[in-house]
């Protein structure tokens, strides 16, 4: 006999307006229905979850997150990754790409094989979709908090020990100007795997180039990515970076770190006047220090990058870069609601519909539409989250 679930009294937030009161019938792990007012006939054995004084809104999709609660996806074990995807699931995100770090290659193989099993089992936080390799093909001037000593250029015989894992991938970022960078990008693209550029210094006129190899989006806006300041110099025509593709190009979709540390109100605002909430995904890339104490944690794997966190903020241990964030993807949401002033559907598009359309999961996830999986979140206004149901079935938050 289906089950039901009858969601009424709350704010529907839909992808492009906020529905007053609204109502959301769920079948089993599917949404069966969104209505504007109330059924008059709700199945009798539907349990009624009352959202007033919330809104009723699409878990988050979070398509960059490392780790959070003292574990990171590198750690590559089932017991990492469900303290990562609980401690999440606490911050209203159903749905996770697991990313990883620059690091050898028998430790991304390994991390593999946890995302391919957690794939495929029991849920007991956000939804596991699939990895997020951020690295290791980077260039070394713009790795950041990666370790030096593991970003590399892409070679065939490591890359198609990662390509014969297609199926458990679903974006790779990578410098597009590395040596052997177009016949990888071309080999991932024609398997359906997202490729994103970043942690670049990539041309404005190489990013054009990319984009017909096969790169359709970019890893956090202005971190990392050249921009035309890269290349000016006295006495030589100025010339766009990665920013200027990024703003220029209608085939590029971005992502925004907006815990109002990485980036200022202005530069949040930007993207999102050019290019549109359809364009642009907000993405914690939060690290294993996430939801910690003050104190020293690494970047990556366990052996990665050492770094600070102090008062929210984490850095790498000289100080010199930001090592990820330590704040949950509703925590993005509220600061860029506050900074850029947009109106609330849009920002949560900007966490759900849209980072599932860049992963090409729109068909399952990412909004409140019958027949998609019923990921659903409730936050009051100030986007504290007061419920999680994934796939319909309820995640005690006070669990994370």
């Amino acid at each position: 006999m289906p089950e039901y679930s009858f969601f009424v009294g709350g704010n529907v937030v839909l992808p492009d307006r906020v529905i007053a009161n609204g109502c959301v019938l769920v079948k089993d792990d599917r949404i069966e229905e969104v209505a504007e007012r109330p059924r008059a006939f709700v199945p009798p054995n539907a349990k009624v979850i009352d959202a007033k004084g919330c809104y009723i809104s699409p878990g988050f999709v979070d398509i960059h997150v490392h780790g959070g609660a003292g574990s990171d996806f590198s750690d590559a074990t089932s017991e990492d990754f469900r303290n990562v995807t609980r401690f999440h699931a606490g911050g209203g995100v159903t749905s996770v790409a697991a990313t990883t770090a620059s690091m050898p290659r028998e430790q991304i193989l390994k991390a593999l094989d946890v995302i391919a099993e957690a794939k495929n089992s029991p849920l007991e936080g956000s939804r596991v979709l699939g990895a997020h390799l951020e690295g290791p093909y980077l260039l070394s001037e713009k790795r950041g908090c990666h370790l030096e000593s593991e970003v590399r250029h892409p070679r065939p015989e490591e890359y198609e020990q990662f390509l014969a894992r297609a199926e458990d991938i679903l974006s790779v970022t990578c410098a597009p100007e590395l040596p052997g960078a177009e016949a990888m990008i071309r080999a991932f693209a024609e398997e359906g795997i997202v490729i994103s550029a970043g942690h670049s210094n990539a041309s404005y006129f190489l990013m054009r180039e990319a984009i017909e190899w096969g790169v359709t989006h970019t890893t956090h806006l202005y971190c990392a990515m050249s921009d035309f300041v890269t290349f000016s110099k006295p006495f030589v025509k100025r010339q766009g970076g990665m920013v200027e593709a990024i703003f220029l190009n209608d085939r590029l979709t971005t992502e925004v770190i907006s815990d109002g540390i990485h980036l200022s109100a202005d530069m949040l605002a930007m993207p999102y006047r050019i290019k549109g909430p359809e364009k642009v995904a907000i993405v914690s890339d939060a690290m294993r220090g996430a939801g910690m104490p003050d104190g020293e944690y690494t970047f990556g794997p366990r052996n990665g990058q050492r770094a600070i966190v102090k008062d929210r903020e984490s850095r790498v241990i000289t100080g010199e870069w930001l090592a990820s964030s330590t704040f949950r993807l509703n925590e993005m949401v509220r600061v860029y609601r506050e900074l850029v002033g947009a109106p609330l559907h849009e920002v949560v598009r900007m966490a759900s519909l849209t980072p599932a359309t860049i992963i090409r999961q729109a068909d399952r996830i990412g909004s409140l539409e019958k027949g998609k999986l019923a990921d659903i979140i409730l936050f009051d206004d100030n986007l504290e989250i007061q419920g999680v149901f994934v796939g319909g079935r309820e995640f005690v938050t006070g669990q994370a």
